[in-house]
């Protein structure tokens, strides 16, 4: 059976078998995007945690080499906690992949594979896609100074930060949901975070600045490398959903939208 046509009443079967106890699930994260099955597990005494079954390759050994990288920290808030000596793609065991030390090689390597992907489809948006293609291979060059290559959770965002309240406090609870994870540049993981939150609660965005620089200052080329890497991430969306996820290809559009 593939995994995603496995219902909520397949998922509390095997999950009670495993822990040999009564439980509920509850579905979480995004199930209509077909990457991977994900609920909350409930047992009278409440959350007791979260099951994730993976569909696409590449997810589940990121996510294991990331949390290894985090547990043996010691460290629960989300900074910045290593640097790599390779950019992209590692094993569940933490090791490079495809051995890229160059990140201006890689990032090239995967806008030319998203561009591929996209414009074999020949959409009914292809000249709004490619007009924002030539924007972005207009600044690449903002990719050529990244030398440092640290830890990139990928999802980074509010859906992802939890927190909890302390005493009447808002307090930093976890960071969740390491399967994009890789050592990457960390502009592009502050931007897909930051840049939004200012655009739906300015309030919110000064709070995560004022709490990220606490353990590193901003990049002084974010404002620089804005437009670059959310042109990426609008045309990376609208290469693969416009069958798959129709509402979150819209999202990629509305993107490029932006800099039409």
């Amino acid at each position: 059976m593939d995994i995603l046509n496995y219902s909520d009443g397949h998922i509390k079967e095997i999950v009670s078998k495993l822990l040999n106890e009564n439980i509920e699930v509850v579905p979480i994260g995004n199930h209509e995007l077909q990457r991977h099955l994900v609920y909350i597990v409930k047992n009278e005494s409440g959350i007791i945690g979260v099951v994730k079954i993976y569909y696409k390759k590449n997810r589940w050994n990121r996510e294991v080499a990331s949390l290894r990288v985090l547990e043996e920290s010691g460290v629960k808030a989300p900074k910045i906690l290593k640097t790599f000596d390779f950019f992209g793609n590692w094993d569940e065991n933490g090791k490079s992949i495809d051995n890229i030390k160059d990140f201006s090689r890689l990032f090239r390597k995967n806008v030319d594979e998203v561009l591929k992907e996209l414009f074999d489809q020949h959409l009914e948006e292809e000249p709004l896609q490619r007009q924002c293609a030539e924007i972005l291979k207009g600044k690449l060059n903002l990719v050529d100074d990244v030398k440092v290559s640290y830890l990139h959770n990928g999802d980074f965002g509010e859906r992802n930060i939890l927190v909890k309240k302390v005493d009447n406090k808002w307090e930093l609870s976890a960071l969740i949901d390491f399967e994009h994870c890789i050592p990457y540049d960390r502009d592009s993981e502050i931007i897909d975070c930051y840049y939004k939150l200012t655009d739906e609660n300015q309030k919110f965005a000064e709070a995560f600045k004022l709490g990220y620089e606490k353990y590193m200052k901003f990049s002084n080329n974010l404002g620089k490398k804005k437009q670059l890497y959310e042109l990426y991430r609008g045309l990376s969306i609208c290469s693969w959903a416009k069958i798959q996820a129709p509402d979150y290809y819209w999202e990629g559009i509305n993107i490029l939208k932006k800099y039409s």
